[in-house]
């Protein structure tokens, strides 16, 4: 009885390992999706959005998330065929919905910013810049960027301006700005590097 139960066991946790690796491997496709359309500035999202997606082409325009989708996996992506192929009218597990879309784009977000952080730690001196304009609903947002010198390149050294993000900003005026410029050295240093701040390290405002 020990000797069977055992067996099942050991099925039950290969099948949960081969499981688990298949998923990976969808995943990844799936990311690779999100990155190709950051990467090259398209939109993900459009009118269409919702439904069973399939390998056919469907009769309207499709968004673009979903059409590369199509296109990977009728392109030798057998992994994202599979996944797709596998759809039911209750499939809740396909990794497609907005919501997971914007935690994709949140993860490689703050893998892109830790990158950039740590080559500004290496720079030692860094340079604030600031942007302020209107979203598309007339709220105020400003766009910070840091100007520093990279020398990690084995081509040479070279000037870089990065982008880090975008802060809601009620207010413009020179308290606001500096405000926002104080809370996001902060928040990437105590996010990203120690505590106490190195002698070396200066921002220039």
């Amino acid at each position: 009885m020990t000797r069977k139960t055992t067996d099942i066991i050991t099925s039950i946790n290969s099948e949960n390992k081969k499981q688990a690796e298949e998923n990976r491997k969808k995943l990844i496709s799936i990311v690779e999706t999100v990155i190709l359309c950051g990467r090259q500035q398209i939109a993900l999202r459009g009118k269409n959005e919702t439904g069973k997606i399939n390998l056919t082409e469907p009769p309207y325009n499709d968004v673009n998330f979903r059409t590369i989708w199509r296109f990977r996996a009728r392109s030798g992506d057998i992994f994202l065929k599979k996944h797709i192929l596998s759809q039911t009218s209750d499939s809740r597990s396909m990794f497609t919905s907005p919501t997971i879309q914007n935690e994709i784009i949140d993860l490689c977000g703050n893998f892109i910013q830790e990158k950039v952080v740590n080559r500004i730690k290496n720079a030692g001196f860094f340079t604030i810049l600031a942007d302020e304009t209107q979203n598309i609903s007339r709220y105020e947002q400003l766009a910070l960027c840091i100007r520093y010198v990279d020398d990690s390149s084995a081509d040479g050294v070279f000037i870089r301006e990065d982008f880090l993000r975008v802060c809601a900003c009620k207010r413009c005026d020179s308290f606001s700005i500096g405000h926002h410029h104080h809370a996001m050295y902060n928040y990437f240093w105590i996010r990203y590097g120690d505590v106490s701040r190195p002698k070396n390290m200066m921002a220039l405002l």
